[in-house]
């Protein structure tokens, strides 16, 4: 149980500080003596949990407190506060400690590392903690009947009901004014929070009786009831709850970086989860996991884990969500605490340093980083051709993936056939083209002048002969009844080249009875040659080059060929539509500028190839590749696109003949992408080349592009505005920490009007993204609205709140915004962008963003009156739009229009 004593404004957590000090052995204390400003702030961070910083932030830790004082007044304030703690250690516990064994304490506290007693201290507290709260809650639910039915020793054991709401009481009243001041003016549960504080602040005495009564009242003036997802341990347990968090997620913190250091996991990274976190609900448990930075995300990693909750603490091996497939426990290894004795640190560590291989082995820490694996389908069709004729050609169109697969396929077998520990050059790749001869490819005579001025000619080893060697060496060193690691060569386009000539005497050794079994003699170094059976062979051919037919028939029928012609299930994956009918529903319903482009895109690549493929001059080789339409994330690169890569590609196909191309190819249907008269491809802009592929395929576009030509959001990208100096997606960071807390601070405020009471109902669970998006559960507001909270600070210096629409509401937005513009100016937001995609938004811009380091960035703004402002911003913006959508007259109007 906490004893707090208040000093020089700060309230300090005596019980703790008293447990921790005793814990830490006198002989390692330092033994200097005096202000230290790192011993200040250990002072303060660790056992303090009020502080003047937290009257204007209650999130803030009070050691933020010290950055608004001078050199001296934080000397004067580190004096007064040991003397006075020094003194209460001997008026509260009746212990006599010196002032410098105080001191050297406090000083130990602020240097590196921390001592191993404090963060055995720390586990502890927190194991500590979660049972004060388990108790709580346990005795303020407990019904009648069960209080009658305990037995004398656990009604002794038992706290009072009315035991939360006194610990409420003793929490310091600056802290209970800004918790009050917090819920003011809120509904439902913050109501009865607001309210509940308000009679502890009266100074009247708060009882079970009367939250009961609160919430009877404001659940009467709701259809729902406000409670089905709370009881009165949710609802007063947080206001108990938040007052200790900052010291909870500083121990968590501190814990989870010791444990980093001391086993030397410098690749590793940490996350925690506190007794609110995830759900913004409290509970009894918290824990915390270390797992490989280069994991990504804890999901995807095994974890070494520790869980608090009442009754125990597990810790040991533990999986991500990712791999809790069926086996998954297998790889599981957790032990637990049920005695707080026999709960430390070095404990914990012993048990994660035994696990060390084990969580090396199942993150992949020592091998090679796993390939991209190919579709399953896909890669068993051609590692059965592999292995069964030892090499295969891949055959299709221009721009069908068929070297991409080829790498794809290669380094990922290698990889699965050598379990996970492929050698170094067991893929290699060549490039056949007219001018690729034997002597490239198998071997040939390098001269050279010697010393004497003589020319000397030496045998330089091609290609196939360098990778059949290595692949001989490893198939000779394979012990028996065990697989030789596999090598592949990749021939990129293999019909280009003089077929006959490049393999000359070695074409034989290619058929799968002939490999290791005969060999020939080459022609230039007179050795006998041989191709290994670990050896494949995987050749790729452009069909609009030259047909298959034309290969040399000796070759062809010691290759097998697998066909890759264009794939629209791939362009269908790669921008997010299910099947065609989703391309039809988007150009028939244009839900975003960027989503048509895309969708005509791609309905008029594939009108084109059935065009192409009933043309007699054309014909299925000649048929377009599907990732020519890779990269269409920006108005200016679909514009880029079909003038530079497809009309060209076209153009070459007719030898020229525009007219041809206008009236085969397009149906007669186009005006601008080619001029028939001067011979030429067109000049035209985004609206005309829409305008001609909406002819071309049969559909009407409304959407109006005039103007419209890389405005980024406003298209309904997720690509940044390709400027040339964005950022990348790899280079973004992320800092999940910030955007969790601004999540759970909205939700807490915005929670009700939203419709429910469970955070990820209305929002996203994964905050490893740019910007926080919430939608209502309301009936009466379409489910594609969205409020948008976008902080960028440490990205472009901008922070921005508004609401947007998505997919089938595409036209809420606008009618929202016109209709009552007005409203959403007096809140201070802004009605931008086009008639289509209009946005209701807010923004503000930080100065000096780009001369200072991201986090630095990010920690002022979430720091700052700003962050306060667009947080104040976003629920004003909930709040309007619940007001005007609650008018059903006028939501019934969308509705009506948001389905059609």
């Amino acid at each position: 149980m906490p004893s707090l004593l208040t000093a020089q404004e700060y309230v300090f957590d005596t019980e703790a500080l008293k447990d921790a000090f005793l814990a830490l052995p006198p002989s390692e204390r330092h033994e200097t003596t005096g202000y230290d400003e790192a011993a200040l702030e250990a002072l303060i961070s660790y056992f303090a949990d009020w502080g003047p910083a937290r009257n204007t932030d209650r999130r803030a830790s009070p050691a933020a407190s010290l950055e608004d004082l001078s050199a001296d007044e934080k000397r004067d304030l580190y004096s007064k506060l040991t003397e006075r703690l020094v003194e209460n250690f001997a008026s509260q516990y009746g212990r006599t400690i010196e002032v410098a064994d105080f001191e050297g304490f406090l000083h130990r506290l602020g240097s590196d590392p921390l001592p191993e007693s404090f963060a055995t201290f720390g586990l502890r507290y927190l194991w500590g903690f979660s049972k004060r709260l388990q108790r709580y809650r346990q005795d303020l639910l407990a019904t009648e009947g069960e209080e009658e039915s305990a037995s004398t020793k656990e009604q002794t054991d038992r706290s009072s009901p009315d035991d939360l709401i006194a610990a409420i009481h003793r929490l310091p009243s600056e802290y209970l004014s800004t918790k009050q001041s917090q819920y003011e003016g809120e509904e439902k549960i913050n109501s009865v929070r607001y309210q509940s504080l308000q009679q502890i602040q009266s100074a009247e005495s708060l009882s079970i009786e009367d939250v009961e009564e609160f919430e009877a009242e404001e659940n009467d003036k709701h259809e729902t009831d406000i409670m089905q997802a709370y009881d009165e341990f949710t609802v007063l347990g947080q206001l108990y709850y938040d007052y200790f968090k900052p010291r909870i997620d500083t121990y968590l913190h501190e814990i989870t970086d010791y444990l980093l250091t001391e086993l030397e996991l410098t690749d590793s990274v940490s996350h925690h989860v506190n007794f609110i976190e995830p759900r913004n609900q409290l509970n009894d448990e918290t824990w915390f996991a270390l797992y490989p930075a280069e994991r990504g995300d804890k999901a995807n990693a095994y974890q070494l884990f520790v869980g608090i909750r009442a009754d125990r603490v597990r810790h040991g091996l533990y999986a991500g969500d990712d791999f809790r497939e069926d086996g998954w426990e297998g790889n599981v290894d957790v032990e637990t605490f049920t005695q707080l004795d026999s709960l430390t640190i070095e404990s914990v560590i012993e048990k994660f340093d035994s696990l060390r291989q084990q969580y090396a082995r199942l993150n992949r820490l020592d091998d090679v980083e796993p390939p991209e694996k190919p579709p399953e389908e896909r890669r068993r069709t051609i590692a059965r051709q592999l292995q069964e004729a030892n090499q295969v050609v891949f055959y299709g169109p221009p721009g069908t993936g068929k070297t991409f697969e080829a790498q794809r396929f290669a380094n990922w077998w290698v990889y699965d056939q050598t379990d996970g520990q492929p050698r170094e050059e067991q893929v290699q790749s060549v490039t056949f083209h007219p001018s690729f001869s034997y002597e490239d490819f198998i071997e040939g005579l390098t001269a050279s002048t010697t010393n004497s001025g003589e020319v000397a000619y030496t045998v330089e080893d091609g290609i196939l002969k360098r990778i059949a060697e290595r692949a001989q060496t490893a198939y000779d060193q394979t012990p028996d009844g065990e697989s030789p690691s596999p090598f592949v060569l990749i021939i990129d386009e293999i019909n280009r080249g003089n077929l006959a000539q490049i393999f000359g005497e070695t074409i034989t050794l290619l058929e799968d009875d002939k490999r290791g079994s005969l060999t020939v003699q080459l022609a230039h170094s007179d050795t006998n040659f041989s191709l290994p059976p670990n050896l494949y062979v995987i050749g790729t051919m452009n069909t609009a080059d030259r047909s298959i037919a034309l290969v040399d028939a000796a070759l062809r029928r010691r290759f097998r060929f697998i066909d890759f012609p264009p794939d629209l299930d791939v362009l269908y994956d790669e921008y997010g539509f299910a099947d065609t009918t989703a391309i039809t529903e988007t150009l028939t319903e244009e839900p975003t500028p960027m989503a048509v482009l895309q969708a005509l895109s791609i309905r008029a690549f594939e009108r084109l190839n059935e065009n192409i493929l009933t043309s007699p001059d054309l014909g299925k080789g000649k048929q377009i590749g599907h990732s020519y339409l890779f990269g269409l994330d920006s108005p200016q690169a679909v514009l880029d696109t079909w003038r530079y890569d497809l009309l060209p590609l076209l153009e070459e196909y007719q030898f020229g003949q525009f007219d041809r191309i206008a009236q085969d190819l397009f149906d007669g249907a186009i005006e601008h992408l080619v001029n028939v008269e001067t011979q030429q491809l067109g000049t035209f802009s985004l609206q005309e080349l829409v305008d001609d592929l909406s002819a071309f395929v049969g559909v009407d576009i409304v959407t109006d592009f005039t103007e419209i030509i890389d405005v980024g959001e406003q298209l309904g990208s997720d690509v940044p505005a390709t400027d040339g100096n964005s950022s990348t997606e790899s280079e973004y960071q992320t800092f999940d920490r910030v955007y969790e807390e601004a999540q759970q601070e909205i939700f807490e405020r915005v929670g009700d009007l939203l419709g429910t009471d469970e955070m990820y109902e209305v929002t996203h669970e994964d905050t490893d993204r740019r910007s926080l998006r919430f939608h209502s559960a309301q009936p009466y507001i379409p489910e594609r609205v969205q409020f948008i909270f976008k902080p960028e600070p440490e990205r472009n210096g901008r922070v921005s709140v508004h609401l947007n629409s998505k997919n089938k509401a595409k036209t809420v937005v606008p009618e929202i915004a016109e209709r009552h513009e007005d409203a959403y100016n007096e809140i201070g937001f802004e009605v931008t962008g086009a008639e289509n995609f209009r946005i209701i938004g807010r923004e503000w811009e930080l100065a000096d963003t780009e001369t200072r380091d991201a986090q630095t960035v990010v920690d002022e703004f979430y720091d700052s009156e700003m962050y306060d402002e667009a947080i104040a911003a976003f629920v004003d913006l909930v709040k309007t739009t619940d007001e005007l959508f609650q008018n059903a007259a006028e939501m019934e109007e969308l509705s009506e229009k948001e389905t059609q």
